[in-house]
């Protein structure tokens, strides 16, 4: 008879969540800092971009010091992880696009995007990116010391 392992599975992912959810915070800082400023100049797939390396970049650093990883290399976890965070910057484009589509279009917003626009609008597509990344980082990647 096998065991339901959805329970297990679901611990350690919440035993995991405050280690992951201060790291991306670190990251996320850098990671919204730089897309609020680049945004207006570059647009928001670029700046998206930049930004994602950055934080992808950060939390990598702060896992590999606060956790320990499934994986014994340090280039395989950097790889798996950059393949996780290029999931999360598809889906921050995405809800970054649908969010200005909105403002823009539906609700008729005729300011230009500023700093603090952008930063608005990555803070709320960032949710939905940390799930991603978080439930995928804890399964493949990372577990409490």
């Amino acid at each position: 008879m096998r065991r339901n392992r959805l329970p297990i599975i679901f611990y350690n992912y919440i035993k995991f969540l405050p280690k992951f959810f201060s790291g991306s915070f670190i990251a996320f800082l850098f990671d919204n800092l730089i897309y609020s400023y680049l945004r207006p100049l570059i647009g928001i797939t670029y700046s998206a971009f930049f930004a994602f390396l950055v934080g992808a970049s950060t939390l990598f650093v702060y896992l590999q010091i606060n956790s320990v990883s499934k994986l014994s290399s340090k280039k395989k976890a950097f790889i798996i992880l950059m393949f996780i965070g290029l999931g999360s910057l598809i889906i921050n484009i995405i809800f970054l696009n649908i969010i200005e589509f909105s403002l823009f279009e539906i609700f008729n917003f005729s300011f230009k995007i500023n700093s603090f626009l952008a930063g608005i609008t990555k803070i709320l597509s960032g949710g939905f990116s940390f799930l991603w990344s978080s439930t995928l980082t804890s399964k493949f990647l990372y577990k409490v010391k």
